[in-house]
């Protein structure tokens, strides 16, 4: 999901971010991933992007914890 967040300050004009979001979920974990662009910065006003290999290697990471985990028991 792309997202721009408008920021205001006193006397000044309103600043545009953009950011890149992720969301995934994997069994009962929500993982979120977020990267902005500062728009003075050197990527400027471009539409932020995330990195995909650091992303997906902690997907991997929360898939193999969800594998591992012990199933719930329960008494009755």
């Amino acid at each position: 999901m792309r997202l721009t967040q408008v920021v205001s300050f006193p006397n000044e004009e309103p600043v545009k971010v953009p950011y890149a979001v992720v969301v995934a979920r994997m069994g009962t974990t929500l993982a979120m991933f977020y990267t902005f662009n500062r728009p003075r910065g050197p990527q400027g006003k471009n539409p932020a992007s995330g990195p995909d290999d650091i992303v997906r290697a902690q997907l991997e990471k929360i898939g193999e914890l969800e594998a591992s985990a012990a199933p719930l028991q329960r008494s009755c």
